[in-house]
C-alpha cells in the first residue's frame, strides 16, 4: 500500500475502532470489537465489526453530520472506496472495499 493510501487507511480503522469502543458497549462491561481483512488482487475488503447495541433505525450513514462520519466519509473518498454499515440490533458491521494503488503512483 503506498502512503497515499496506508495514512486514510489507518486513520479509518482507528476512527471506526474508537466508534464501537465509545458507541456500542454503553453501560456494558464487556464486549467484542472484530477486524476482518482480506485482499484478493488488489481489491482490499475490510469489516470492522462489534457485537454492541447496533445502531439505531433512524441511522442512515449518507445523511448523519457527525464529525466522526463526516471523517470517514472523507478518509473513504479519500481511498476512493465504497462502505457501508449494516446493523441488526445486536452489532454494527462496517465493510469497506477499495483498490489498491499502484506502490510508485504519487
Amino acid at each position: 500500500m503506498n502512503i497515499n493510501q496506508a495514512v486514510p487507511f489507518s486513520l479509518l480503522l482507528n476512527e471506526c475502532v474508537v466508534n464501537s469502543y465509545k458507541h456500542a458497549f454503553s453501560g456494558e462491561t464487556e464486549g467484542n470489537i472484530y477486524i476482518d481483512l482480506k485482499r484478493n488482487d488488489e481489491l482490499i475488503h475490510i469489516e470492522i465489526a462489534d457485537d454492541g447495541s447496533g445502531l439505531p433505525d433512524s441511522f442512515d450513514f449518507e445523511e448523519q453530520q457527525t464529525l466522526g462520519i463526516t471523517l470517514i466519509r472523507t478518509l473513504v473518498s479519500q481511498l476512493r472506496g465504497e462502505a457501508h454499515y449494516e446493523s441488526n440490533g445486536s452489532g454494527t458491521r462496517f465493510i469497506l472495499e477499495f483498490t489498491l494503488e499502484d506502490i510508485f503512483d504519487k
